[in-house]
């Protein structure tokens, strides 16, 4: 911003002094608006970048903005005064205890690297607050106007739950993570030293991905063909599985109706034997009784 200041012969030397004055506080508050713009734009491409909770390098922003970048110092005692926020104390008690664990240990191979520190107590934070505690513990928090043992003491206990039963997996995943990273890095290092930096090299990475990408999409295509294949097999298994069933259901049926009709036919047969035989028996008894009769 360019300004211009003209003064004229006749003027008195108060006007002189008030328009400069004014002209200086009107830069001054243009400048601090463009330092303030510039902090936010710095938020945001940190947001972008760190991977994991932002909340606290936000808040230290802030707080940074409103110390260095304040028009009176009132707001930097006020800033100063405040109670710092509930995030910013589990994360001073988490940062603690992490540096006693590391400060224990003396052979420096065994400590954690120093990028973890804040991750984990990141993750602290993140598994707190999905805890049973937080919002009882949150609620205390809001009563006091100034940080307590209290506080502290609540927000410990949940640290130190975090300790015992989540930590070493956290801890586990980022080096994991670490290593992945660093042998994604040194695959990248090979192929770049492998195909050099001229411009048929350049052709040559060109293909590679090319080709890497087509055998992706190829192995992408069997796979899912592989699976429409399996699929189809176990429908087809299914249905036919499904149709021996029912056709034994149909022979057990009819050879059961078959049984019984035998059973039925049989029946009938020898009632019609037994009729028989008591129609024999009664003719004999009758021509019995007749011949009685004539002697």
């Amino acid at each position: 911003m360019k300004v211009v200041l003209v003064l004229f012969g006749n003027q008195q030397t108060t006007d002189t002094t008030m328009v400069s004055t004014k002209v200086i506080k009107a830069l001054e508050s243009e400048i601090l608006e463009e330092k303030k713009a510039a902090m936010e734009q710095l938020k945001e491409f940190l947001r972008e970048k760190i991977d994991g909770d932002f909340d606290q390098i936000s808040d230290f922003i802030d707080e940074f903005m409103t110390e260095k970048l304040s028009k009176t110092t009132s707001k930097k005692k006020e800033k100063k005064d405040r109670k710092p926020t509930f995030y910013n104390t589990f994360m001073k008690v988490g940062n603690s205890d992490i540096k006693k664990i590391e400060d224990q240990k003396e052979d420096d191979d065994e400590k954690i690297p120093r990028a973890f520190r804040m991750k984990l107590a990141a993750m602290g934070w993140n598994y707190y607050k999905e805890s049973d505690n937080y919002e009882s513990d949150l609620a205390v928090w809001k009563t006091e106007e100034v940080e307590t043992d209290e506080i502290t003491g609540l927000i410990t206990d949940g640290w130190n739950k975090y300790i015992s039963k989540q930590y070493d997996v956290d801890l586990k995943f980022l080096y994991e993570k670490k290593k992945k990273k660093e042998d994604e890095e040194n695959s990248t290092s090979e192929s770049d030293g492998n195909t050099g930096n001229s411009d048929e090299s350049d052709d040559e990475i060109v293909v590679t991905k090319e080709e890497k990408k087509k055998k992706e999409k190829e192995a992408k295509e069997a796979k899912k063909k592989k699976e429409k294949e399996e699929k189809k097999k176990k429908e087809k298994e299914a249905k036919e599985a499904k149709k021996k069933k029912e056709k034994e259901e149909k022979e057990a049926k009819k050879k059961k109706e078959k049984e019984e009709k035998e059973a039925k036919k049989e029946k009938e047969q020898h009632d019609s034997d037994s009729e028989d035989e008591s129609s024999g028996n009664l003719l004999t008894i009758v021509t019995a009784d007749s011949s009685d009769d004539e002697d």
